[in-house]
Formats: structure tokens, C-alpha cells, sequence
């Protein structure tokens, strides 16, 4: 059913499609007060993450070893921040380079991680202990081993599919590093994958399912005359480098982050790169990826002293169409060549062409050294707001940036995902979004990611801008599992929480998962009786009650039957009894389980409307 909020008449949706046509149509206001924007020191991150689950994004600062303060940010459900005791969150001794949330352990509860920089400093991997506070994890591989050139960019991603989020850490000290999780709390350093043995200085990284075959694969770029590294992977955590994608071309590159910017359906890649250009790759389906960053209006140019060090994906004014941030500097690697600059916003025109936005704070303000940008709706107003970092290698402490956006008539949509079969945070996830809006029918492509940019990490949520439709035709989610799950005539304007099915649908009584439910199927059922599920996806187990009795095998049995009547023609109906059974019994217990399925799926959807 279709909100009032979500009705809107002929003439309004004209005045949405006009607003959504110009890069105007969503202004910024710059926050000056508050500890996130007035507290100075020399930043170098921002990752936004609702760390104590009440629905709100949290934000964590990382700063380097001249703070002795860690700063997360409690978010106040009342568009202001409080700085959380340093009692619940203590800082061990770094320059704390990178940062991401990420639940390792399932329990649902947000972790994180912050990578040491530069000098003998330890990775911090902070569990979350649910009550508010963190806990140091100490006693494995992440925490233990350091490195003088230091640890950059850290990335969560369950690599081999077995429902744990594994870590990638991208840094300077020629090898990168991969943990693998163990299952069990703990951490085991990989040294024989591909992706830890090319040598290399990289600052950035970034997962992505690039080539659509439903497995997660690594884009590395590297800041000195490395070539940038592309790997495939197989999904049971071997990775392929590959050599002729032309993503390897480009030298010196500060920052990455993947965006599907033309709504294709395949994902992008935005580089930034030193000293003074941006490269802008399109997906062409095949493996590859062309350079256009002339054709699309991204050739921007700054001065041979500056970077820019960092992007960020977002559709700011949700006109259904991803934006583009890009943070400057040039205080490193010469910290006495410091000028300020301002950062850069390009408004996506929805033609694959974008337009630089001259107007507003965000690209008005005189900034330092700005290695962290991120995206995130604080205030739940449907609104991507901005937070920037700044001063890292400046001179002296700067204070950071956070802008709030004022929003327009257009729609949207915020999808959580929690994992269950899959990782509990959903990182490596796909989310597509079908709806009309702008006279088209249009579908956009969000993937959760577990760290990207520079050293920074997006929310984990998949936010959507719509523009002017009234409802959205499909939500499509494609879990790290593979099961793919949709939901269909959703309202705009909401928070969606979506909780991934145990098996799929199809996949209840097929035990040995052929594709059909047969009598094989009924006599694997038949040979378990009286034994315990293996667990809660047993498909032998088919009324979910933790035991393979007589009852999973008449249930079984029933869908069986209702299977083979539904393929038998009509002269042959008197075949379909043969399982014991008769058709219209089998059709309407059968009914029953898949009623019941159902409400079990229905249960785990939860949303929050917005008027």
C-alpha cells in the first residue's frame, strides 16, 4: 500500500523532476558546533557505524599518536553528537591510519578496527562488548604484528563465503596483510594467497563483486611506481591477479571507491591519484574497464603539490543518480609546502556525465590535509550529510568537517541487511533497487562494503535516491550465500531492515540439493529418521524442529507428490497418488507449509516509515 506521503499528483511530481534534474536542488549547512567539529587534532579517518544498535549512525575519528583520546561520537537522535568516555573505548598509543566496522564474531554487535600508521604501532582490533564499551583484542596476529612503514587502509570481507568476516589490511610495508577468521574469535595470518604476496606500497583498497559472478573480488592501488593490483576471486578464497583489466595502468593512487555511477547493474571505479589528477574506469561487462574520466567531466586538475586524498560515493540529492566527493590536499609528503584548498562535489547528471557543483560550504571551504570522507544519514531524515577529516600531516591541529544536507521533495529508501547464513553484518552483500522515476523505469545497484576510499568505510547500509516515484517495483537482495531474495511494491521513504532467510525456498525437502524434490530426496529423509538436524538449515528437517522424524518425511513426501502432479499432464493425473498421498490433500497441506515458510520470511522484515 502506497503512504500519503508517497501519493503525490501530476504537478508535484513535475516540480520533483525539476528538482532532481539540477545539482542545486539539495544545499549543505555547515555544523560549527558540537565536539565533532570544534575539538582539534590531526585526524586521518571517518567511519559512521551504529555501534550500540538503536538505529542511529555513530561515528569514529581516528587520529594520530599526538592524540591520547580516541574519538567516537555517540549520536544524540537529535542531530547532535556526545564524545564517549575514553573509559569505554581507551586508545592504545597511533597514528590510527584506517578504520571500519565490522561484526567478526556474528553476535550483533559492531567491531572495529584501526590500523597503526607509520612506526613501530600496533593494529587495534576493538570488540565490542554490547553494553557501551570496547574491549582490546591483543592476544593474535592483527594486534602483535607491527611494521615501521605502517599499516594503511583496513577492509572487512568474508573472502571464502563461510559466514565470518576475514580481514585485508592495505599498507606500506611492501607485502599486504590478510587475516582469516577462525570462527571462533580469533585470527590466523595468511601468508600463501596472491593477495599478500605481490609486492607493493598501497594505501588504498576496496572489495567488490566487479565481474557479477556473485564472488567477491580486491582492487589495491599502490602510490609509487607499483603497478595497481585487480584480483578475481573464486569464492572459496583464492584469488587470480589479473593483468589485463587496464585498472593496473595508473600510478601513484591515494584513494579507490567502486560505485555503480550509470546504473548498469556493474560497478565502477573511481581512482584518485597523485599527484594531481582523478581517473574515473567504466565496468564494460567483459573483465575490462575503459578510462573515462575526459567524457564524463571528471578531468579535474589540481597543482602539482596537491593529491587528492580522498572519494566518496553518494546520490546527496537523490535524484536516483550517484554523486561523487572528492577531498584534497597537499601537506603530505612535504609538510612545509601547506596550502589550503577547497574539496570538490560532482553532481551526477544521469546521462554519465557529471557537473561540478561551485556553490555551498562543501566546496567553498578552505581546507588542509583531508584524508577521510564519508557519507552518512545521521539525522534519519532519508539525507546523505557529509563528514570530512582533516589535518593528518598539517602542522598544526585542525578541527574536522561535518555538513548537514537540507534535503528536497525527492524519495528514497535506506536498506539494512543482517545476515544469517551469510556474516551478520551483510558486508559483500548486493542490493538493486527497480523503480520509475524520471520517466523511466531504472534499476541502481548498492553493495555493502566493508572499507573503501582511503582509509575510511561508508555506512552499512544501502541508501537510495528515487527521485519521483511512488513505489518501488523490487528489492532485490543477492547475499553472500547466494540466496537471492526479493520483496516487491515497497513504499519509499523508509527505513527497511531485511534479515536473510535460512535456505531458500526451493531448497526445503531437496536434501541433496538437485533442484527438485524427489523420492531420493524422501529416502535420505527416511534413512535419517530419528537423528538430530545437523543444524537450522537441515533441509531434512523440514517443520524446523531440530530432529529428522516421521513427520519431515510425510511433509517431504506431500511436497513430492504436489511437485510431480504439478508437471503430469492432465491424462496422467492417476500417477500422482503413487507416493501415497491423494493430490488435493498433498496441494492443501502443502499450502500450509509454504503459508508458514512464508510467515517465517515475513517476520524477519522490518521497516520504519517516514512521512
Amino acid at each position: 500500500m502506497i503512504s500519503k506521503a508517497a501519493r503525490l499528483s501530476g504537478a508535484a511530481c513535475a516540480t520533483l523532476a525539476a528538482l532532481a534534474a539540477s545539482p542545486a536542488a539539495a544545499t549543505f549547512t555547515k555544523v560549527t558546533t558540537g565536539d565533532i567539529v570544534t575539538i582539534p587534532a590531526w585526524y586521518w579517518n571517518g567511519c559512521w557505524g551504529d555501534y550500540d544498535n538503536d538505529g542511529w549512525l555513530d561515528l569514529f575519528v581516528g587520529s594520530d599518536d599526538r592524540s591520547t583520546t580516541n574519538y567516537l561520537y555517540h549520536n544524540n537522535h537529535d542531530g547532535t553528537f556526545t564524545l564517549i568516555d575514553q573509559a569505554a573505548m581507551p586508545k592504545e598509543p597511533s597514528k590510527q591510519h584506517g578504520c571500519a566496522w565490522g561484526d567478526y564474531d556474528n553476535d550483533g554487535h559492531l567491531d572495529l578496527i584501526v590500523t597503526g600508521g607509520a612506526g613501530t604501532f600496533h593494529n587495534m582490533l576493538y570488540h565490542n562488548n554490547g553494553d557501551g564499551t570496547f574491549s582490546w583484542v591483543t592476544d593474535g596476529p592483527i594486534y602483535t604484528e607491527t611494521n615501521v612503514h605502517g599499516f594503511h587502509g583496513p577492509s572487512w570481507a568474508d573472502y571464502d563465503n563461510d559466514g565470518f568476516l576475514d580481514l585485508f589490511i592495505a599498507g606500506h610495508d611492501v607485502l599486504n596483510r590478510l587475516f582469516h577468521n577462525q570462527g571462533d574469535g580469533t585470527f590466523t595470518r595468511i601468508t600463501t594467497n596472491t593477495i599478500v604476496n605481490d609486492p607493493g606500497d598501497s594505501e588504498c583498497r576496496g572489495f567488490v563483486d566487479y565481474d557479477n559472478d556473485g564472488n567477491l573480488d580486491l582492487f589495491v592501488g599502490n602510490t609509487d611506481s607499483h603497478p595497481n593490483f585487480l584480483y578475481r576471486g573464486d569464492g572459496h578464497g583464492n584469488f587470480t591477479s589479473v593483468t589485463d583489466s587496464g585498472l593496473s595502468n595508473a600510478e601513484g593512487t591515494w584513494a579507490c571507491a567502486w560505485a555503480d555511477y550509470d546504473n548498469d547493474g556493474w560497478p565502477d571505479l573511481l581512482l584518485a591519484n597523485g599527484p594531481n589528477k582523478n581517473s574515473l574506469y567504466h565496468n564494460n561487462r567483459d573483465g575490462t574497464f575503459t578510462n573515462v574520466t575526459e567524457s564524463t567531466g571528471l578531468m579535474e586538475a589540481t597543482s602539482p603539490n596537491d593529491n587528492f586524498s580522498a572519494v566518496a560515493w553518494g546520490d546527496y540529492d537523490n535524484d536516483g543518480f550517484i554523486d561523487l566527493f572528492v577531498a584534497t590536499g597537499n601537506c603530505y609528503p612535504d609538510p612545509n609546502n601547506c596550502v589550503l584548498r577547497p574539496n570538490l562535489l560532482y553532481h551526477n547528471e544521469g546521462d554519465g556525465t557529471f557537473k561540478k557543483v561551485t556553490e555551498g560550504p562543501v566546496v567553498n571551504d578552505l581546507v588542509t590535509q583531508c584524508p577521510g570522507a564519508s557519507w552518512g544519514d545521521y539525522d534519519n531524515d532519508g539525507f546523505l550529510d557529509l563528514f570530512v577529516s582533516q589535518g593528518s600531516a598539517w602542522p598544526t591541529p585542525q578541527t574536522n568537517l561535518l555538513y548537514h544536507n537540507d534535503g528536497n521533495a525527492n524519495a528514497w529508501l535506506n536498506v539494512k541487511l543482517v545476515g544469517t547464513r551469510s556474516n551478520r553484518s551483510a558486508i559483500g552483500a548486493k542490493v538493486r533497487v527497480k523503480a520509475f522515476y524520471r520517466g523511466a523505469s531504472r534499476w541502481q545497484l548498492r553493495a555493502v562494503s566493508g572499507g573503501d576510499s582511503q582509509s575510511n568505510q561508508q555506512p552499512l547500509s544501502a541508501e537510495f535516491g528515487l527521485a519521483d516515484a511512488t513505489i518501488i517495483d523490487t528489492v532485490r537482495v543477492e547475499w553472500p550465500s547466494g540466496i537471492v531474495q526479493e520483496l516487491h511494491s515497497v513504499t519509499p521513504r523508509q527505513f527497511l531492515t531485511i534479515t536473510e532467510p535460512p535456505t531458500q525456498p526451493e531448497a526445503v525437502c531437496d536434501v541433496n540439493n538437485d533442484g527438485i524434490v524427489n523420492r531420493v530426496d524422501i529416502q535420505l529423509i527416511a534413512n535419517a529418521r530419528g537423528t538430530p538436524a545437523v543444524g537450522p538449515n537441515d533441509p531434512r528437517d523440514a517443520d524446523h524442529d531440530g530432529m529428522i522424524t516421521v513427520l519431515d518425511d510425510r511433509l517431504c513426501t506431500l511436497q513430492c507428490t504436489y511437485e510431480l502432479c504439478a508437471s503430469t499432464p492432465p491424462s496422467q493425473t492417476q500417477g500422482c497418488g503413487m507416493l501415497g498421498a491423494e493430490p488435493a490433500c498433498a496441494v492443501a497441506l502443502l499450502l500450509w507449509l509454504r503459508q508458514r515458510n512464508q510467515r517465517q520470511f515475513s517476520s524477519r522484515v522490518t521497516t520504519t516509515q517516514i512521512h
